[in-house]
């Protein structure tokens, strides 16, 4: 991840940590391109960020839509800590 990104993430997780819906969604949406982008290193990274200063159930949600994509498009289940 670019050093931009990883503060946009970061600013991003304070705000959903105190209850912004929005921010929520956006910190999905941005895990969920950089999968499609095939960045797995940006996601393992994001993914570290969110698990380490994000709300828990924001981590769950954004580990199973992920793997309900790689399972969607044929792939196996991934395994994700």
């Amino acid at each position: 991840m670019q050093e931009q990104e990883r503060r946009d993430l970061r600013e991003l997780i304070g705000k959903a940590s105190a209850g912004d819906g929005t921010a929520r969604v956006v910190i999905e949406d941005m895990i969920l391109a950089l999968d499609r982008a095939g960045r797995a290193d940006d996601v393992a990274a994001a993914l570290e960020q969110v698990a380490t200063f994000g709300p828990r159930d924001l981590h769950q949600v954004i580990a199973t839509r992920l793997q309900v994509n790689d399972h969607s498009n044929g792939r196996q289940w991934p395994m994700i800590g």
